[in-house]
């Protein structure tokens, strides 16, 4: 018989799920995918609603694993300039182009543009990027990602409801710039071998405060929105709730990289899924 695998060594099933879903930085995509049916509830009808899900979804899977072929400095082990994330990023191209085509003019145009825009973060200039300062990191992939989760289903929908887009667009700017930060706090260790000085590195403590602050105005948001008509709905106002109190659990500390990313990017889906679920 050949030798037993120690049990510290195996695999389980879940296990080997959890770990695809990060080498393949899958989790970005549920999210952003879980942030634009947010949005599709909110803004209901909208036309073409599989194209936007597809369109937004494969812009999403072309940038995130752009970034470890752009700079050594975010890879992980067995990332980079291989032959599947070549495969990868073909497949994702065809999506997005088949999607858009889908979409309306301007929505289209929208999508056409904000991708080469977003991409811009990760472009080392000088061996500099913007991704490398808390400064211009946080708002600018929050603002990226609100932009194309809300922008894309409402230019999509009928357009006439302002003060819903306003409290929806405000809010998942919020949740997302707690998400960044949290995720900046998972790779302290790694950007401060790598030389980054975003807020996490510099000050982890202050990092900790932001994201707890920012739950306080993300719950005043949801209160706002609940209050007024056809704004945010009971049920989406819980998972806000849901994903600020998961999203400060994600922050800990004692947290392993792995959970820490589940959770950061789970609690994004939460809005949607309490949204479809709980009525009111």
């Amino acid at each position: 018989m050949g030798p037993s695998l120690d049990r510290s060594t195996r695999t389980t099933p879940k296990q080997f799920v959890m770990n695809r879903i990060l080498r393949y930085r899958l989790s970005p995509i549920f999210a952003a995918v879980g942030l634009s049916c947010w949005s599709i509830q909110i803004l209901s009808p909208v036309e073409a609603t599989t194209a936007v899900m597809v369109t937004i979804a494969s812009a999403t899977w072309i940038i995130y694993p752009l970034d470890p072929i752009l700079d050594p400095r975010d890879r992980n082990p067995g990332e980079g300039p291989r032959s599947w994330t070549a495969i990868r990023l073909l497949i994702a191209m065809i999506l997005f182009v088949f999607a858009i085509l889908d979409l309306r003019g301007e929505t289209r145009l929208l999508a056409a543009i904000g991708l080469p825009v977003a991409i811009c973060y990760a472009i080392p200039v000088g061996g500099r990027r913007l991704k490398d300062r808390s400064l211009t990191k946080i708002p600018f992939i929050s603002l990226a990602v609100t932009v194309a989760c809300v922008g894309i289903p409402w230019l999509q929908s009928n357009g006439d409801q302002p003060f819903q887009v306003a409290i929806l667009f405000v809010t998942m700017f919020v949740l997302l710039c707690s998400n960044v930060l949290v995720c900046d706090l998972r790779d302290r260790q790694r950007d401060q071998l790598a030389g980054l000085q975003t807020l996490a590195t510099l000050s982890p403590a202050t990092s900790l405060r932001i994201v707890r602050g920012l739950f306080m105005v993300i719950c005043l948001l949801a209160w706002i929105g609940v209050n007024e008509p056809a704004a945010i709905s009971m049920g989406q106002a819980v998972g806000l709730l849901l994903a600020t109190i998961t999203l400060n659990i994600a922050a800990r500390r004692s947290q392993q990289p792995i959970m820490t990313t589940l959770l950061a990017d789970g609690s994004l889906i939460l809005p949607a899924l309490c949204g479809a679920l709980i009525p009111g």
